[in-house]
């Protein structure tokens, strides 16, 4: 396939903005999906997660990490898709965008499930530590992938 970016369903470049190519690359995006063409869809969404990152503005980045996390988990890469849906739901809520919500929680719901333990801790200074460890098994039908992480927050 063609890089989205030369697609001949792209306006010239003068012709559009950050906030146009977002939106444009996003639905780029899906429909190669759509069509299983995973390559382009890759490249379309990065560059449409690009565009939305660098205007700043919840409105049209939030539909862009959805349908991004959405793809990512059904291509079997769930581990990746994790932090985009979780940074859209926290977009999507701050908008009170409820049908967004819906679309990304339906999305989470088919997350591989997460082996979770958090522990506190106390530091020689006195401030106390959440310590968040996690591992999360992504089965695929030859193999089953497995990822791990760790968090460490202020309480």
């Amino acid at each position: 396939g063609s890089s989205p970016s030369r697609s001949r369903s792209m306006p010239p470049p003068a012709s559009h903005s950050r906030m146009v190519d977002s939106q444009l690359f996003r639905a780029v995006a899906c429909a190669a999906a759509a069509r299983g063409n995973h390559t382009e869809a890759g490249e379309a969404f990065a560059v449409a997660l690009a565009n939305a990152r660098n205007l700043g503005f919840s409105l049209f980045l939030a539909p862009v990490l959805a349908d991004y996390g959405r793809w990512l988990v059904d291509v079997g890469r769930a581990e990746e898709a994790i932090p985009l849906l979780a940074e859209a739901h926290e977009l999507f809520e701050a908008m009170g965008a409820t049908v967004w919500l819906g679309r990304v929680a339906a999305t989470r719901a088919r997350l591989p499930a997460l082996a979770e333990k958090t522990t506190l801790k106390t530091c020689p200074s006195g401030t106390a530590l959440e310590l968040t460890t996690w591992i999360s098994t992504v089965p695929s039908p030859s193999t089953t992938a497995c990822s791990a992480g760790v968090a460490l927050a202020r309480v």
